[in-house]
């Protein structure tokens, strides 16, 4: 699905902050990437859109250095 707004919650906070925390939106496909990745575990996060309700925002990631995905 095209226009959805992925995160790396960073902080773990359940908030985005555009100025500090990697993201992409989704092309028409539903397609995003997160490039060079440190070894770590991480939160990937997708902002709603309106009049939708998602039964799951969040998603642990585990990723080896510079991994992509």
């Amino acid at each position: 699905m095209a226009g959805w707004k992925v995160y790396l919650d960073l902080n773990n906070n359940g908030t985005f902050e555009e100025n500090s925390e990697p993201f992409d939106v989704t092309d028409n496909t539903g397609y995003y990437e997160f490039k060079n990745l440190e070894k770590w575990k991480y939160t990937l996060s997708i902002i709603s859109h309106t009049n939708w309700n998602l039964t799951q925002t969040n998603y642990d990631i585990f990723v080896n250095k510079w991994q992509n995905f």
